[in-house]
């Protein structure tokens, strides 16, 4: 069946595609879909921590909205002001790995991540902290400290991509040598068997490796970032969006 000259399964996609998200998703979304509102709804310089977002802070840390004059870009800022603080911003509900999604007939084929970042003092970064990515349930928050996820990660103070099932790792650098205390844009794509990796719009890295690709289930979007000892260091995220795909 067609509607003005599109079949329906496309139509509703597109459309769904082009409304706002909502601010929030609620306690009652069965569906597990996270859509998370961009920028932070700094317009009123509140965070949804009832239904979308919490944090986890370790020492000094701290976590506040903000807007860049120059940019107009609304954005959070984890910050670290001293040595060995930690703080992370991570969703409170997750979406499912279509990993397990092994016929067409499954509905959620895609799950999609991005968001702008952009790091202060990368040199002071604990990099075997921090991680822009899907953790799985029961390690929310905990950084590269577990296993099971996907994500961008730090190594000698370069962008990496990682995925973790169990311990049993890939990891990818990122090429380009990007900037990364400038803004930069990275997304992620959950599909059957494999995850996509983009940086800048560009950059494409696959993780194919089944036995790499963590369990069925991921819990908690999550960015965080870790000081290293005596000195301060800062991630700022922002406009980040979340959806699903059925093809």
């Amino acid at each position: 069946m067609k509607v003005a000259g599109f079949p329906i399964k496309r139509l509703s996609t597109r459309l769904l595609s082009a409304l706002p998200a909502p601010s929030a998703f609620t306690a009652n979304n069965a569906s597990g879909l996270v859509i998370v509102s961009e920028h932070f709804n700094i317009n009123t310089g509140t965070l949804d921590t009832t239904n979308t977002w919490q944090t986890t802070i370790t020492g000094t840390g701290a976590l506040s909205l903000t807007s860049e004059d120059t940019t107009g870009i609304g954005y959070a800022r984890l910050n670290c002001p001293a040595g060995l603080d930690a703080i992370s911003l991570l969703t409170r509900r997750g979406a499912n790995n279509p990993k397990a999604a092994t016929t067409t007939n499954c509905v959620v084929q895609r799950v999609i991540m991005e968001w702008m970042y952009r790091v202060v003092s990368l040199a002071n970064i604990d990099n075997t902290g921090f991680l822009m990515g899907i953790q799985a349930n029961g390690s929310a928050g905990a950084g590269r400290s577990t296993a099971d996820m996907i994500g961008f990660i730090l190594d000698a103070d370069a962008l990496n991509t990682l995925t973790d099932d169990g311990g049993t790792e890939s990891i990818t650098a990122v090429g380009g040598s990007p900037t990364l205390t400038n803004w930069n844009k990275a997304r992620i794509e959950l599909r059957v068997g494999a995850v996509d990796f983009y940086h800048n719009g560009g950059n494409l890295i696959t993780h194919s490796t089944a036995a790499n690709i963590p369990p069925d289930y991921i819990d908690a979007f999550t960015f965080r970032v870790i000081s290293e000892a005596a000195v301060a260091c800062e991630l700022h995220i922002a406009s980040v969006r979340i959806w699903v795909e059925d093809e």
